[in-house]
């Protein structure tokens, strides 16, 4: 129940993820989700926190896990196990009193056969679709600008250089009334990009949830004689790392680079502020062809950094009806290509 200790939990044992934050579960609570902030313990010891959130679908009701449980660092393996069993026995009851069909943990663990392992050995079994980005993009913007520079594809490098060739002006917002300018770009390239976006309501929800504690940024880059954005995007903050959540563009008729200025922008201004990590969020495997990231992911690449490479989404079944989850899920994943 105290803010501070659930967030100081996150800070000092997790930079990859906002999804276990206090504010996502604001975000959560303002859409009339349930939602349950879990501690657990060794002893007094916290030891590991839970953000779970009850998902209301057509198709019956789920727990969801959003990139958690996060666990103390240098936990030894017998305690991870410990841990996770204990956490999954409460899911578990509080499961069954809510007539959810099944459990869904997309945690931040490494993508590896030990990880798979902890979850199975429960009874976990890999979802069909992934529930939060399995497969992020960060980069350190810790050094100097011209490192940067040298550590970026050389095509962006190249575009960047010539930032100045562009007649442009950037604008930074934490106003609420630049939301509205944002998600009418977003949702134009929803359309045109033929994309799977998120609704409204639910952008909006989560702008307003982290602008309270100022953990949310809106970028916009403009031509200069143009009062239309060429580019957006929604920046949320958690720690020492800008996340990447949402961006949207338009096509500029002088052949304005915007995406790629607004996020060199986006990362000298954060850098500035004292942020120590920028992660672009989800990208594809560079061996998926014909993925729809693909465009989006050689984009994020450009600008140097590393992978951050999570296990697949985890469930654990609670009623048959899970199996017609499933199938949808699967006949889903089929037409969308991912």
């Amino acid at each position: 129940t105290e803010r501070k200790r659930w967030q100081t939990f996150i800070h000092t044992h997790s930079r990859e993820t906002f999804h276990q934050s206090w504010e996502w579960a604001t975000l959560h609570e303002t859409l009339q989700n349930k939602v349950w902030k879990l501690g657990i313990y060794s002893g007094k010891d916290l030891v590991g926190i839970a953000l779970v959130v009850l998902i209301k679908a057509k198709r019956g009701s789920f727990l969801l896990v959003p990139h958690g449980p996060l666990l103390k660092n240098g936990l030894l393996e017998k305690k991870v196990t410990k841990a996770l069993d204990t956490l999954h026995t409460t899911l578990e009851k509080i499961g069954k009193e809510h007539s959810c069909a099944f459990i869904r943990a997309a945690s931040t663990f490494p993508r590896t056969g030990e990880s798979k392992g902890l979850f199975s050995n429960i009874g976990y079994r890999s979802a069909p679709i992934f529930a939060q980005s399995e497969l992020s993009w960060e980069l350190n913007i810790k050094p100097d600008t011209e490192v940067l520079l040298r550590d970026m594809r050389k095509s962006t490098r190249y575009i960047l250089k010539r930032a100045n060739k562009h007649s442009v002006r950037y604008h930074k917002a934490t106003d609420p009334k630049a939301f509205s300018i944002f998600i009418k770009l977003y949702d134009k390239t929803v359309s045109i990009q033929e994309f799977f976006g998120q609704n409204e309501r639910f952008i909006q929800a989560e702008f307003e949830a982290f602008l309270i504690k100022d953990k949310a940024r809106l970028y916009f880059i403009y031509d200069a004689e143009d009062s239309e954005p060429l580019a957006t995007a929604l920046i949320i903050t958690e720690g020492k790392v800008g996340y990447y959540h949402y961006g949207a563009s338009r096509r500029s008729e002088k052949k304005i680079p915007a995406p790629h200025l607004l996020q060199w922008y986006i990362i000298q201004d954060l850098k500035r502020d004292g942020y120590e990590m920028y992660n672009f969020w989800g990208i594809c495997d560079e061996d998926q062809k014909g993925h729809p990231w693909q465009g989006l992911s050689l984009f994020k690449r450009g600008f140097g950094g590393h992978e951050l490479r999570y296990l697949q989404t985890q469930d654990y079944i609670l009623q048959w009806t899970y199996w017609l989850t499933w199938i949808v899920e699967t006949i889903r994943k089929i037409k969308r290509r991912y």
